[in-house]
């Protein structure tokens, strides 16, 4: 949460775990997936060449998010709290804020004019079209029922229901598959 431009639960991530318990480490790969209609040459322009800008704006440009299954599975495989109780300060922090860093400022400034074509993010992250002052706090209230309802439904949560039709459709809105 308090690191928006760098993780989340719209995209991946990556878990090195060890338990003291056995010595045993594991390597959990949690990141996003091509949506299945995807294909070989869809970042390609009319010529055929490369189109950088299809892969990393717009609809085209997400995956399936992987994250928030790396989450369930670690809770239940891994961990020794529910779900519910380790996503609690993250649920917190989307609700009441947190203090915007100067890094957060850079790398949102970095991608303030993409975020602008959007209404939901500029409304987010922009003020007058500009990133939050450093010092401001950054409330997400959206983000906090997101993280609600995978702590209380787990996959589903995320990948189902009110969660999953909202980003399928912002992102079929946007040219996406």
């Amino acid at each position: 949460m308090v690191q928006p431009e760098g993780s989340g639960i719209g995209g991946g991530g990556f878990f090195l775990l060890h338990r003291s318990s056995d010595g045993k480490t594991v390597f959990i790969d949690a990141r996003e997936a091509a949506p299945l209609a995807a294909t070989r040459d869809m970042y390609l322009d009319e010529a055929g060449n490369p189109n950088r800008a299809k892969s990393v704006n717009g609809g085209l440009a997400p995956g399936i998010p992987g994250l928030p299954a790396g989450l369930v599975l670690v809770a239940q495989r891994y961990g020794k709290l529910p779900l519910k109780q380790s996503l609690a300060p993250a649920i917190k922090l989307a609700r009441q804020g947190f203090v915007w860093s100067a890094k957060n400022a850079a790398m949102i400034g970095f991608r303030a004019e993409q975020l602008g074509k959007s209404p939901a993010a500029a409304k987010l992250f922009l003020k007058s079209g500009k990133p939050p002052a450093v010092g401001d706090t950054l409330r997400n209230p959206d983000y906090a029922r997101v993280l609600e309802r995978i702590a209380e439904h787990g996959h589903s949560g995320y990948y189902e229901g009110a969660t999953a039709k909202a980003l399928v459709s912002g992102v079929r809105a946007d040219g996406g598959i």
